[in-house]
C-alpha cells in the first residue's frame, strides 16, 4: 500500500484499491463463511456496547461486512439492524443467517426515520470515502436518539504516523486522477474528527487507541516481517503476546481509535 501525506488536511491517503462494493465483496468472501460470522465473545464489542446501552436497545452498524457484529450483539440481546453495500456479501448473509437482519444500503443516505436506534456502531467506515465523511456523519446524528450513543473506529494518526509526516517519510499528496481512482482510505486526525462531529451536536464520552502492534508493523521497515507474523498468528500463545505488545505500545504506535460520542 502507497501512502502520501496531505498537509492542508493533516492526514495520510492510502492508495492500493478503491474500496468500492466489489471490492467489498472480494473482501468479505471466505469459504469458512459461517464460523467468521458465528462470533459469540468480543469483549471490546460487548463491554463498550454493554457499558452505555440497556439490553433490548435498537442499534445500527452501519457497513457491517459479513454480520459478525450483528450477530455478536443480538446474541446479547440488542436489537440490532446492519447493513452494507456489497451486494454479494449482502446476499449471502441472508442466505446463510435469515434470522439476522442484515440489509443492503448506503451509510450516506439511511432508509430509516429520524430518532430510531438507541445505538450505532460503525467499525472503519467513514475513512474509506474520498469526499469526506460529512454525510455519513449526519445520517448518523439524524438517525440516533437524543442521548443516544455512537460507537465509532478510524484508523488515526499515532506519534509514530505524526512523526513520520513531520520528518517527510511520506510523499506529499498531489491529488492525481489516477490516485483518486486507486483510494482505498485515510489516515484521520482524532482531534479534527472530534471537532467535526462536536460541531454538529455530538458530544465527546471518551477515546481509546488501539492495535499497537498493526500500527507498529505498517509504519517501520526493520521487523515488520516479524510482526506479521505475530499479526496473523491464531496460537493462543501469540495470541497473548500480540496483546501484551499492542497494550504497551498502543498510546504510541495505535492504528485505530475508537470514539464514543453522545447525541446532545
Amino acid at each position: 500500500m502507497k501512502k502520501y501525506f496531505d498537509k492542508n488536511n493533516n492526514r495520510i491517503v492510502c492508495i492500493e484499491n478503491r474500496a468500492s462494493s466489489s471490492y467489498w465483496d472480494k473482501h468479505w468472501s471466505t469459504n469458512d463463511f459461517e464460523s467468521k460470522v458465528g462470533l459469540k465473545f468480543s469483549p471490546f464489542v460487548t463491554g463498550n456496547t454493554e457499558k452505555y446501552l440497556t439490553k433490548g436497545s435498537k442499534i445500527l452498524e452501519g457497513g457491517c461486512g459479513i454480520g459478525k457484529n450483528v450477530y455478536l450483539l443480538r446474541h446479547y440481546n440488542y436489537e440490532v439492524i446492519g447493513i452494507d453495500y456489497a451486494h454479494e456479501t449482502v446476499s449471502t448473509v441472508n442466505s446463510l443467517f435469515p434470522d439476522l437482519d442484515v440489509r443492503f444500503g448506503d451509510v450516506r443516505n439511511l432508509n430509516f426515520p429520524d430518532k430510531y436506534f438507541d445505538g450505532y456502531w460503525s467499525f472503519g467506515v467513514i475513512e474509506h470515502f474520498y469526499n469526506g465523511y460529512d454525510s455519513i456523519m449526519s445520517e448518523m446524528y439524524r438517525v440516533l436518539k437524543k442521548d443516544g450513543y455512537l460507537f465509532m473506529t478510524v484508523p488515526t494518526l499515532s506519534p509514530i504516523r505524526r512523526y513520520k509526516a513531520r520528518n517527510s517519510y511520506y510523499k506529499n499528496w498531489k491529488g492525481s486522477a489516477s490516485g483518486k481512482e486507486n483510494f482505498y482510505q485515510f489516515i484521520l486526525d482524532p482531534l479534527l474528527i472530534i471537532e467535526d462531529f462536536e460541531k454538529i451536536g455530538f458530544q465527546l464520552v471518551r477515546t481509546s487507541p488501539y492495535d499497537g502492534v498493526k500500527g507498529l508493523k505498517d509504519e517501520i521497515k526493520f521487523g515488520s516481517g516479524l510482526l506479521q507474523s505475530l499479526y496473523d498468528s491464531q496460537l493462543i500463545v501469540f495470541r497473548i503476546l500480540k496483546k501484551v505488545i499492542s497494550f504497551t505500545l498502543q498510546r504510541f504506535t495505535s492504528h485505530m481509535t475508537l470514539f464514543i460520542f453522545k447525541k446532545i
